[in-house]
């Protein structure tokens, strides 16, 4: 995961964007953020988003709302690295492993 965005990076970001990718088969570590909500937006690959114990299939150019406090995770369906562009509404997201 890289940060291309936050309050660390732009001091007073009301909000913060990072890159990510998953490699084949893998899943990111179920987590939430106590203090944002977040948009998931796939650009390459095809992932699974877990949010709550609901699984949504994702394609690139699709786009998932995770409300704050929701426990989630993304699972790589495909042969390729999935990346992701994550946005969130704090410019200090917290994470809290699930």
């Amino acid at each position: 995961m890289s940060w291309l965005i936050d309050a660390e990076i732009a001091p007073g970001a009301a909000m913060s964007v990072a890159r990510m990718e998953v490699a084949p088969g893998a899943t990111s570590q179920p987590h939430h953020h106590p203090n944002c909500d977040e948009a998931i937006s796939l650009m390459t690959g095809c992932v699974t988003a877990l949010v709550e114990g609901r699984e949504i299939a994702m394609r690139p150019g699709d786009v998932c709302w995770v409300p704050s406090h929701s426990t989630h995770a993304v699972r790589n369906e495909g042969a390729t690295a999935a990346v992701l562009l994550l946005t969130y509404s704090e410019g200090r997201r917290e994470y809290r492993p699930d």
